[in-house]
């Protein structure tokens, strides 16, 4: 008998929500229904059980690259909807000729109708516009037109900004001519030491700093040109459920510790008997714990050389 071949299984909103009920024994599902203000009341306590988790650190939270395009002169950039050119999916090729609102690139692949787009200019700084319409595979129509192209100068374009990130883990900076650089992650202390913050040159040192609404980035020394990415590992947040249908933003592994874990809190606010209620939170904690494990990258064990070696007398 064959197998199945499939590995995408994974739950539903509605049916963690139903799975946690049942271990809690607040719901029958061979002739119960929950009502609409039991889901409604039990998506808040999941919600607050998966915004109380991110207390446990690192293992929990998504990872993401996003890519800040850096400007000539520009010391800080904002990461959110409203901030700085930055995204999860930067396209990056070269300007093979053209002025005004007609260009021709290396390639066009990936870009659409609407996209931001950043032209690089004789004078070291890029322009920003957005792109009108996609010719062909090498030929572009921007909303507006600039006046200083670099022939052979980089050319960036992406569809939606980064969203407010939570913590920078590491970084590097990706040059015009393909080479990485290593970025180190300062800490707020470590920036606040630097004297002379306006120093240019490649920068090699950012500091990451949440803010309610958007993410700030620091970058020493300031860029002295407008042809680098930085690429920066960003810690996100896990989505929210909010319709019946949703999936979790986590891996599959943690299913059963969603599970176990509402039915936890639900037991608690229904009144389930402590013996049983133990029984259940210990269960919830063994699963949560697996599944913080599961999402660490392997570590590296060392041991000391038992072996004695005797020097020759």
């Amino acid at each position: 008998m064959g197998t199945s071949n499939t590995y995408g299984h994974n739950l539903t909103r509605n049916q963690i929500i139903e799975d946690a009920a049942e271990l809690a024994g607040i719901y029958d599902p061979e002739g119960q229904a929950l009502t609409a203000s039991q889901y409604t009341r039990y998506t808040r306590t999941l919600n607050n059980m998966i915004t109380a988790w991110q207390a446990d650190g690192l293992q929990i939270w998504t990872r993401k690259i996003g890519a800040v395009f850096l400007q000539k002169d520009q010391a800080t950039y904002e990461i959110g909807p409203n901030g700085d050119h930055s995204t999860l999916n930067p396209i990056t090729t070269t300007l093979s000729s053209g002025s005004g609102t007609a260009i021709t690139v290396g390639d066009t692949t990936g870009m659409t109708n609407g996209d931001n787009i950043g032209i690089e200019q004789s004078a070291g700084t890029m322009y920003w516009t957005t792109i009108a319409s996609v010719d062909s595979t090498t030929t572009l129509t921007l909303s507006v037109g600039g006046t200083d192209y670099l022939v052979d100068g980089q050319i960036w374009a992406y569809t939606t900004k980064l969203s407010r990130a939570i913590r920078a883990k590491d970084g590097y900076i990706r040059q015009s001519y393909g080479n990485d650089t290593p970025v180190k992650i300062l800490s707020e202390e470590e920036y606040m030491r630097f004297g002379i913050k306006t120093t240019t040159g490649l920068t090699t040192q950012v500091w990451y700093q949440p803010l309610l609404t958007d993410g700030k980035v620091y970058c020493y020394p300031v860029p002295s040109s407008s042809n680098t990415i930085l690429f920066l590992e960003l810690h996100y947040p896990f989505q929210d459920f909010v319709s019946s249908g949703d999936n979790p933003d986590f891996p599959n592994e943690w299913l059963m510790a969603l599970v176990y874990g509402l039915a936890a809190h639900l037991a608690f606010a229904s009144g389930m008997d402590e013996r049983r209620l133990t029984m259940l939170e210990a269960k919830a904690k063994q699963l949560h714990e697996y599944a913080l494990g599961t999402s660490q990258e392997e570590s590296v064990y060392m041991q000391p050389d038992m072996v004695i070696n005797y020097a020759p007398r």
